[in-house]
């Protein structure tokens, strides 16, 4: 495995309720998905003790539709909420800015939204093949890599559009 090394226990989460997280300092990275209860993400958050929580800078966007908008906003406040009772510094991240370090391609390049995190999963496995990602888990950890990087001084755009 070739991952990033840094000195902070960096914790990359893809906020929602169909996400997940990934923590690690390179030397090892654990990756799972969100649990359901945030009693039981508050507990895994303690047992991982990051330095830095990451995350994507989420909005709601037209056409989204209410409940699921007002999920995704609650799943971030949540995250938020957990972090500053922990006392854990936040970083949040426009989605663009992790997904151009791996590939210029968006959804669009793409008949549907299982093809475009298939993509990504793809990207993952390449990074990190001996882990079985899902797509519930290939964004954490790509979030997680990118900021890995950032600490590094080496996140630039590597992506090519094919």
């Amino acid at each position: 495995m070739n991952l990033p090394l840094v000195n902070e226990v960096v914790m990359g989460f893809d906020i929602g309720a169909s996400g997940g997280w990934c923590c690690g300092n390179g030397h090892y990275v654990d990756i799972e998905p969100i649990p359901e209860q945030p009693k039981e993400l508050v507990r895994k958050i303690k047992f991982a003790a990051p330095t830095i929580i990451v995350a994507e800078d989420v909005h709601t966007m037209p056409g989204q539709g209410g409940v699921s908008g007002g999920k995704l906003m609650q799943s971030k406040g949540i995250l938020i909420g957990i972090a500053a009772a922990l006392d854990i510094k936040v970083v949040l991240i426009q989605p663009l800015r992790w997904i151009e370090t791996f590939t210029l391609k968006r959804t669009k390049h793409f008949n549907t939204k299982c093809e475009w995190k298939n993509y990504l999963k793809s990207i993952a496995e390449g990074l990190c093949p001996d882990h079985k990602f899902t797509l519930k888990t290939t964004d954490a950890f790509l979030i997680w890599y990118y900021y890995a990087r950032v600490l590094r001084g080496e996140a630039k755009p590597i992506g090519i559009l094919t």
